[in-house]
């Protein structure tokens, strides 16, 4: 069966992004989110590229989204301005602005399954929590600080809101309890900064990408973290890897980098089974849940749609 994919939509003329698109995620309830450099956020109809929200844009580049439920978004920007939003009146129902509270700017946020609460890391390498509740949002609630003020780049709740993974600026990766704040795993996998996180569905497996153009799949399940995968080669990227998604099914991965190729890989095989080449940078991309497509953004502030040629 064919594992090639196939653009089917993009966003174009006023719809489109004015800057890079950062951020990516199609969402629970098969709606699809972007993020751009431009500052602005949009939820998208992903069967037509129809904008249904669009928020006044921020006057900073919006860097991470997390969305793991239907009833909010969290985001936020290089100043470290985190807010949530409201999908469903496209209100924004929280703002936290760290660089008023002289905390630790957020550099990239992970809102919990349950939408209670949010995890941001930044420039000195601390996780912190706070309440993603409309009522309290942004109250700190506690942190911990397994990276030794080395720069967070990326933090991911797993999808049972028991661990969170955070990925620094040197290669490492930390998975701590996300009740007790405990160091569970600790992983050497990579020689450059790590730039995404993505889980398994069932929790037991966690990807990441890095600038050493690699993609490690690291199985949680045994002793100290257990077997771990690395997926590269002469098919492999050749520049950045800058965002990566585990398909629902774990079947698949979707990769984007800076040697602008969206790559789609075979976990039995650990193979590349399809490449796409874009006209810039691939900086995120986000499986379906439901299988079979996904969204991409690009340096050219488009967003794009694919499905697989088999479907």
């Amino acid at each position: 069966m064919s594992q090639q994919f196939i653009g089917v939509l993009q966003s174009g003329g006023k719809d489109k992004h004015s800057g890079p698109v950062w951020g990516v995620k199609w969402t629970t309830d098969d709606k699809c989110i972007s993020i751009s450099a431009d500052g602005s956020f949009i939820l998208w109809k992903p069967d037509s590229a129809q904008v249904l929200c669009r928020p006044a844009a921020t006057d900073r580049a919006l860097v991470s989204v997390s969305c793991p439920a239907k009833n909010f978004a969290l985001f936020n920007s290089t100043v470290g301005e985190t807010r949530l939003i409201n999908l469903s009146s496209g209100a924004i129902a929280g703002t936290k602005l760290d660089y008023k509270d002289a905390t630790d700017c957020a550099w990239s946020v992970s809102m919990h399954p349950s939408e209670s609460t949010y995890a941001a890391v930044g420039q000195q390498g601390t996780i912190n929590i706070y309440s993603a509740s409309p009522s309290s949002f942004g109250q700190h609630l506690t942190f911990t600080t397994p990276g030794k003020n080395v720069f967070g780049m990326c933090v991911s709740y797993s999808p049972d809101g028991k661990l969170l993974a955070m990925g620094n600026q040197e290669g490492h990766i930390y998975v701590c309890d996300s009740e007790t704040t405990d160091l569970v795993s600790t992983y050497d996998s990579h020689a450059g900064c790590v730039r995404t996180l993505s889980w398994s569905q069932d929790s037991q497996e966690l990807l990441s990408g890095s600038d050493d153009k690699r993609l490690v799949l690291h199985d949680l399940r045994g002793h100290r973290g257990g077997i771990v995968t690395t997926f590269e080669g002469p098919q492999g990227h050749k520049s950045w890897v800058l965002s990566a998604d585990l398909s629902s099914d774990g079947k698949l991965i979707a990769s984007g980098s800076a040697d602008k190729t969206l790559k789609v890989w075979d976990l039995g095989t650990r193979k590349c089974v399809s490449t796409t080449a874009e006209m810039g940078a691939v900086w995120s991309v986000s499986w379906r849940p439901s299988g079979g497509q996904l969204v991409t953004g690009g340096d050219d502030g488009n967003v794009r749609w694919w499905r697989s040629a088999s479907s």
